[in-house]
């Protein structure tokens, strides 16, 4: 397979399945914890450090955007039936790519950034690999043969 193979439609489908969803689940959960420790007496002003802290929310992060890199990497190798796994690739750079842009000024861990830097791509062709199990797209039949 050549690059010239990516649908880039199916990449940045991929791409805002992935980067939306994490980000409404992660601020979901960042919404729920941030009220439990409002509630534990933890002041307004310390909830960010305090869930870049919590190794729960880390965790739960860390699997959220990993869903939904598999997920993003599914629907993009599912718009390419001719080259799934390099489409989810694509997906997977591009994520990984805008991920380690976002997190240039985050104060996360290091262990976060690392394991998020060495899991996107293959999370992305996990979902590549799923999409190689949905029945290949038929052509359409030429019009001498419809009848």
């Amino acid at each position: 397979m050549n690059f010239r193979s990516i649908r880039w439609k199916g990449v940045f489908a991929g791409l805002v399945v992935d980067v939306g969803g994490s980000m409404v689940a992660g601020f979901a959960i960042g919404l729920v914890l941030s009220m439990a420790l409002i509630k534990q007496g933890t002041a307004p002003d310390k909830i960010g450090e305090a869930l870049l802290t919590n190794t729960f929310y880390l965790m739960s992060m860390l699997v959220i955007g990993l869903f939904f890199d598999a997920l993003g990497g599914f629907i993009s190798g599912a718009m390419n039936s001719k080259a799934r796994l390099l489409n989810a690739f694509a997906m997977g750079a591009l994520s990984l790519t805008l991920g380690s842009l976002m997190q240039l000024t985050s104060t996360s861990p290091h262990w976060y950034r690392l394991v998020t830097v060495l899991l996107v791509i293959p999370s992305a062709l996990v979902g590549g690999l799923f999409s190689k199990l949905m029945p290949a797209k038929k052509e359409a039949l030429p019009p001498e043969l419809n009848s």
